[in-house]
């Protein structure tokens, strides 16, 4: 039988008839202090005798959710309550969910009235983060009329919801809102194609056949001719969904931004018709694909919709990771999105034995308000300038992220990077 507990309601009823008896015994207005005292004895019994018929109905009443399977990030969706009375009572009800924090629930309590053999139904809207969201259960709680005392029980009743994150770019341009149309973060690869796209600076590497000779000529100094590319850009991307990714308010977690970027770069590789190396960590294990055709960016959307905060931190060897991604393809660029809480020594030697022209590696931090968000922006900011020169001297091009505009920031240089001689150089 589950245990009866009293409210708030009940506790203030009790203080009121004990200091009721108090001044009868002292004799003040002992007749009307005698009499409420009395009456509130009674209805303290009586609510007491009716929450303890409905705890044992309670066993009698069935509860089920109803959540949509798959979501974009960003979409207002509406999670249903189902509640049945079997029994012969009538209850008053209470439903409360175990709704996961990053789901953000703008409600998840539900009360109702049920009549013996009703079933009803109760709703309330959540707008979840990207990633996988994992329910526990539901909390079941009846009341007397007067909601003096209550009994609970819980419902196992596991499911799940799947968000596919947006990639850095439509999450840009779903906050500009009606405040303005969002500034796309990359134009169209560049690289040597038929069609112009301006002209600029050799820089070593370049193509010796691309440069124009009547730019140089009156400039004085070499000036290549570049067009939209016709070749197809070829990453290789290691995503750090581990648990030290994941703290932080929700949809201004390391882990989000993560998702986001890699998704863009997805996109950026479909656009051009290259092919995407990818690794993702989750703490002690990790998992590896490659990706081509018309379809990279959807896929990796699918795969990172089932990649959640977990109980296990980071324990695979960083260095081993990044030499699988960077292994059979030598000039395929190499870009790392990684959580807080590095290993710092570990990183700059896997950065320096890795077999990549171009070796970009972004750190990410909270972006949000909160307490923990300020606290590891801090302890963050403070490793990566203490390292930052180890990391170039690594060959790699470091990147520390603290904020929205940072975040997108660090991802138009990094279109920029992507597209430079020396990153693109024997990768496509």
């Amino acid at each position: 039988m589950p245990e009866i507990y009293p409210t708030r309601k009940a506790l203030l009823a009790g203080i009121l008839a004990f200091l009721f008896f108090a001044m009868q015994a002292l004799g003040i207005y002992s007749p009307y202090t005698g009499i409420g005292a009395s009456l509130l004895t009674g209805v303290l019994a009586v609510s007491m005798a009716v929450a303890e018929r409905a705890s044992t109905a309670l066993f009698r009443v069935n509860a089920e959710r109803r959540v949509p399977q798959r979501l974009a990030e960003g979409v207002l969706a509406r999670v249903e309550l189902v509640v049945c009375n079997n029994s012969p009572d009538d209850l008053i009800v209470s439903v409360e969910d175990q709704v996961p924090e990053r789901l953000r629930a703008l409600e998840s309590e539900i009360e109702m009235r049920l009549r013996p053999g009703e079933c009803r139904r109760g709703s309330y809207r959540v707008r979840p983060a990207p990633g996988y969201h994992s329910y526990p259960s539901l909390q079941v709680e009846a009341r007397d009329p007067l909601g003096m005392f209550a009994s609970w029980r819980k419902l196992k009743r596991p499911s799940s919801i799947s968000v596919y994150p947006l990639s850095l770019g439509e999450y840009w341009v779903s906050q500009a809102g009606p405040r303005g149309r969002g500034e796309p973060l990359y134009s169209t690869w560049k690289g040597g194609g038929l069609e112009f796209y301006q002209l600029r600076d050799y820089v070593p590497g370049d193509d010796v056949r691309f440069i124009s000779w009547s730019a140089t000529a009156r400039l004085g100094r070499p000036i290549v001719w570049e067009g939209v590319s016709q070749v197809s850009p070829h990453v290789s991307l290691l995503a750090d969904l581990s648990l030290e990714s994941w703290p932080g308010t929700p949809g201004e977690a390391p882990a989000d931004w993560i998702m986001r970027t890699a998704v863009a770069i997805a996109e950026i590789v479909e656009a051009g018709g290259g092919t995407l190396r990818y690794g993702i960590l989750l703490g002690e294990t990790w998992e590896e694909g490659f990706l081509s055709g018309e379809y990279i960016a959807e896929a990796l959307r699918r795969r990172l919709s089932l990649a959640g905060p977990s109980n296990v931190k980071r324990r695979v060897k960083l260095g081993a990771l990044v030499d699988r991604l960077s292994r059979g393809e030598p000039g395929r660029p190499l870009v790392l999105l990684l959580g807080p809480g590095q290993n710092y020594n570990s990183l700059v030697e896997a950065l320096s034995k890795a077999n990549a022209h171009c070796r970009i590696a972004i750190l990410y931090a909270p972006t949000g308000n909160g307490p923990v968000d300020t606290a590891v922006r801090l302890v963050e900011e403070r490793y990566y300038k203490a390292n930052l020169d180890s990391l170039r001297r690594a060959g790699a091009k470091p990147y520390l992220v603290t904020s929205r505009g940072a975040a997108v920031e660090v991802a138009r240089r990094l279109w920029g990077i992507l597209q430079e001689p020396g990153c693109r150089a024997g990768a496509f």
